[in-house]
């Protein structure tokens, strides 16, 4: 039997390790984003400097901060070396941080429609260590970026990898040479329905009528007189005018909604490469981010009363490290699916934990004299918002009662009814809510700590509430906050949980 000839391997490409700036536009986006700063300051001296110094004032404000971003741009350098990132900034005083490249999680990007104009990119480079990025370019060539995208990820292999830095690219193959299998790709039509949610819109309102007031817009459109003209005629046309005010406004707000979520989420794509999930969307600036599986500290599970009625549900998770969370996150770290048909939902919460099985889940209620609490307090609350109502409408403020209390205590009810928690062998589940419907997950290998709490009012009926504290959870709108528990059962369930997340591996 004749010996196989060695398999040939090619050598990896040589490292270009020569020290880089950032692209030239660098200065155009840096300016840019001084001026928006400035637009207060320059409208205010346009309007009170005199017609000789206007030019001067301006100056004042905006030479000192073009000195900056010059001083700034020329000072900021980096290379890539065989195993480490390396950015250098300042002159005088110099900081020069060495990322290795094993240790990078994320490389986040962002592409506005001026980006593509100039063919450059925003990029952030995140690791597990938690806080601010590791290194912001902005802005790198589409080019450049490119490449260092391929040369780290070309150097998250082997033992370091299987350290515990890299998200499972043991191989030594580039993630971006591994086919991506598409996860998700939310419809437009979902898109819409996601952005009836008025909150979205209302904001915006806010911020428009903010402005109009301030410019004195509705002086000079004489709202007040237009408004005792009203009042003054027929009381039919009065009322009419006022639904067709209201209507009018709603409109703007369900409007301004639909424009915002279609703006930012557009094109909405969840895509898996190995042991790490692709997210991407944005209509006008483009967002592109990765999120290692074994990052992902909380899932929750969000289900408001239209998405829930048309068979929809969005996933939210939280993740430990990188630049920011919550609203501070990338946006696209804030979204792992704005909405999924809810047949759909298992499979998907199966690639973030093959275990994750809401279904199989063994749920358990309150404590049994929960419900009489939460109708007390459903009470206390109706008795308050009725005296408020009677201070502002004498007598007939008291018949508010009628509808505050059957209300209140139809919520008291069905709260109760939906608020369940279940242990699993993958962690701790908890769902709650009437209107929206949220379920959080807890994984056990990603448990921080895990503490009771009893109120005046829990040590008088023998209860206690037990919180659940990983790296991201609270977030996303949601936590494991499980209330009304018998106190022995808290207690239970706290040193369970401890014991377990001792004893749970570091990685699934």
């Amino acid at each position: 039997m004749s010996a196989e000839a060695p398999v040939a391997r090619s050598a990896p490409p040589a490292v270009d390790s020569r020290t880089r700036r950032l692209h030239a536009s660098t200065l155009v986006f840096r300016f840019l984003r001084h001026a928006k700063g400035l637009i207060l300051p320059v409208i205010l001296v346009l309007f009170f400097a005199s017609e000789d110094q206007w030019e001067l004032w301006l100056g004042v404000l905006l030479a000192p901060a073009m000195i900056y971003e010059v001083y700034r741009y020329l000072g900021l350098r980096y290379r890539l070396e065989d195993d480490e990132l390396v950015v250098t900034q300042g002159f005088l005083f110099k900081n020069e941080r060495h990322v290795p490249l094993a240790r990078i999680q994320n490389i986040d990007s962002s592409q506005s429609l001026l980006h593509r104009l100039f063919g450059v990119v925003d990029v952030r480079v995140e690791t597990a260590s938690g806080g601010e990025p590791e290194a912001e370019l902005k802005v790198l060539s589409v080019r450049m970026f490119d490449e260092v995208r391929q040369h780290v990820f070309a150097g998250r292999k082997g033992p370091e990898a299987a350290a515990g830095s890299g998200p499972g690219v043991g191989d030594g193959a580039p993630a971006d040479a591994r086919p991506a299998r598409s996860l998700n790709r939310t419809a437009a039509g979902d898109l819409l329905l996601l952005g009836l949610d008025p909150g979205r819109g209302l904001g915006m309102v806010f911020v428009v009528l903010g402005v109009a007031w301030q410019l004195g817009v509705f002086e000079g459109l004489a709202v007040s007189e237009m408004v005792k003209s009203a009042l003054r005629t027929d009381g039919k046309v009065a009322l009419l005018a006022s639904i067709a005010l209201a209507a009018a406004a709603a409109a703007l707000v369900v409007l301004l909604s639909l424009l915002a979520t279609l703006a930012v989420l557009y094109d909405f794509r969840l895509e898996r490469l190995g042991d790490e999930f692709r997210v991407q969307c944005g209509l006008l600036t483009r967002h592109s981010t990765t999120i290692p599986e074994r990052r992902i500290q909380f899932v929750a599970i969000l289900e408001p009363w239209l998405s829930r009625w048309l068979g929809r549900a969005t996933i939210k998770v939280e993740t430990a490290g990188g630049g920011g969370e919550g609203e501070r996150a990338p946006l696209t770290r804030q979204w792992f699916v704005p909405l999924v048909r809810r047949d759909a939902l298992p499979a998907l919460l199966r690639e973030i934990h093959p275990r994750l099985d809401l279904d199989a889940a063994q749920w358990l209620p309150l404590a049994p004299r929960a419900i009489r609490r939460m109708r007390k307090e459903a009470v206390i609350v109706a008795v308050a918002l009725t005296a408020g109502a009677l201070l502002l409408v004498r007598p007939w403020g008291g018949l508010a009662i009628l509808v505050f209390l059957p209300l209140l205590l139809w919520h008291a009810h069905q709260l109760e009814e939906r608020t369940r928690y279940a242990r699993t062998p993958y962690g701790v589940v908890y769902r709650t809510g009437v209107l929206t419907r949220k379920t959080g997950v807890a994984f056990l290998d990603r448990i921080q700590a895990v503490r009771t709490g009893e109120s005046p009012f829990d040590r008088r009926h023998g209860m206690a509430s037990l919180h659940v504290d990983t790296a991201g959870a609270g977030k996303v709108g949601h936590a494991i906050d499980i209330p009304y528990l018998e106190r022995d059962v808290a207690q239970a369930l706290r040193e369970d949980l401890v014991a377990a997340a001792e004893l749970a591996p570091s990685s699934r």
